[in-house]
């Protein structure tokens, strides 16, 4: 794994953990945000102020990467998009029947996913009914290809 790999995924973490609260409140399709990386080693400790964020745009995930995401990437060190959906776990994937999402297990979750000039993408997915954050492996399709070429 790469050292860009690494810090785009400690600012994953580091930028969920600053938004957990909100984003699980807030009712939203996808937000872009420009990182401003100050201090790298600051960032994988979790410290304050090692890294400044805002956000770009807020709308529909493949429209932000389309429209500013471009000018994000050309002005930040990294570029985040978080989006909220709703997901069911799965116990057994072999036993899906049908649309699992419609399931009694239906539960709110955000991902937070960063890339930069480096390459390679961080994500974080957070289950805003426990609050549980976790790293849910290499992010693939559509919107992963879209974020890892915005320095293309």
């Amino acid at each position: 794994m790469t050292a860009a790999v690494h810090l785009n995924g400690a600012l994953a973490r580091y930028l969920d953990r600053r938004l957990a609260e909100t984003v699980c409140a807030d009712e939203f399709a996808a937000r872009l945000y420009g990182l401003e990386v100050i201090d790298p080693d600051g960032v994988a400790a979790d410290l304050d102020g090692a890294a400044r964020f805002i956000c770009v745009a807020e709308g529909a995930a493949p429209a932000l990467l389309d429209g500013p995401g471009p000018i994000a990437a050309l002005s930040y060190d990294a570029v985040a998009l978080v989006t909220a959906g709703w997901s069911t776990p799965v116990v057994d994937r072999n036993q899906i029947n049908g649309n699992h999402v419609e399931g009694s297990g239906r539960r709110r979750v955000v991902v937070t996913a960063v890339g930069s000039t480096d390459g390679g993408i961080g994500s974080i997915l957070r289950d805003c009914e426990t609050g549980i954050a976790s790293d849910p492996g290499p992010l693939a399709g559509r919107l992963a290809n879209a974020l890892s070429t915005l320095w293309a």
